[in-house]
């Protein structure tokens, strides 16, 4: 097998999982990946829109396998996905639940769910700061608006929850900071100046900044609606920090059961204040072990070459 994969320079979770896949492949010596679409027999392409950059020719002659991240109903272009899978051997999904917003007429032989992974070099447990420091500090690392006007809300990651739990914790429970990163953060940080929450704000930390600002936190939060991991689940369980997710992507394949809730500010805000979070950390960091890149290396390959 001769593999080729498509790039996008965004600074999205697909130039990691390239680097990253890259990284691994280069340390196991092995003699897979090409840079010329032309040299490959396989075609790995991260990020939907990427094959209309690629000649018709390469995508009827080589074996295509096209990562679908997440799908938002509301945004879906069936038309447009059904004339791609066309060209579409094989889709990877990071999770079944992705599976249920596929168009009906998509073949579901043709969908292999396999995990993200994350790399314990990287998302690794540090001295965590004193308890008591007279706030709760929250994060958040993921983009929160819409590209088009760069104030309306992306629904997909839920911003509005995001800002509703962390309003009420602000005035119920404790005084509270959060840290942000990721760009396109607009709509978050509109809302917590309105309610007079401090925030701080890295755009785009490398990962080397983002283990350590969550090894600074009381308390990560995924508000989001639908997902494909998302990769906060498990480097925040790498990271032994304290998590509350809604049911999306992997987070059932990763969480404790406690740290998981319903779409509800309410909800998220009575588990919290069970304070029982920090406690679920081993299981998580535990559990998040079987997603690790150099395990799941090899299932990749496996994927590519079946």
């Amino acid at each position: 097998m001769k593999l080729y994969i498509n790039e996008l320079q965004e600074g999205w979770i697909c130039n990691r999982i390239k680097s990253e896949f890259e990284k691994v492949h280069h340390v196991a010596c092995d003699d897979l990946l090409v840079q010329d679409v032309s040299d490959a027999d396989t075609l790995w392409l991260l990020f939907g829109w990427g094959w209309m950059e690629i000649p018709p020719y390469y995508l009827e002659s080589r074996k295509v396998i096209l990562t679908v991240h997440h799908i938002d109903p509301s945004k879906l272009n069936a038309s447009e996905f059904l004339i791609r899978d066309n060209f579409v051997d094989v889709y990877h999904v990071p999770n079944s639940k992705v599976i249920e917003s596929f168009p009906k007429e998509i073949s579901r032989d043709k969908i292999k769910v396999l995990p993200y992974w994350y790399d314990r070099e990287i998302w690794k447990a540090e001295e965590r700061p004193p308890e008591d420091r007279g706030f709760f500090h929250i994060g958040s690392f993921q983009r929160d608006t819409e590209g088009f006007d760069l104030c309306t809300p992306k629904l997909s990651k839920g911003p509005d929850l995001f800002c509703d739990i962390v309003e009420k914790l602000h005035s119920q429970y404790k005084k509270c900071k959060v840290s942000l990163s990721g760009n396109r953060r607009q709509y978050v940080m509109s809302r917590l100046e309105k309610a007079g929450i401090e925030y701080t704000y890295v755009e785009m930390a490398d990962v080397n900044k983002m283990n350590y600002m969550y090894n600074f936190l009381d308390l990560y939060l995924v508000t989001s609606r639908h997902e494909g991991g998302p990769q906060a689940i498990l480097e925040a369980a790498a990271t032994k920090t304290p998590i509350l997710s809604t049911n999306v992507g992997m987070a059932d394949q990763v969480l404790h059961e406690d740290c998981i809730v319903d779409f509800s500010s309410d909800k998220f805000v009575d588990e919290i204040k069970k304070d029982r979070l920090k406690s679920k950390v081993d299981y998580n960091f535990s559990n998040v072990s079987k997603f690790e890149l150099k395990t799941l290396y090899s299932e990749y390959i496996e994927l590519f070459e079946s």
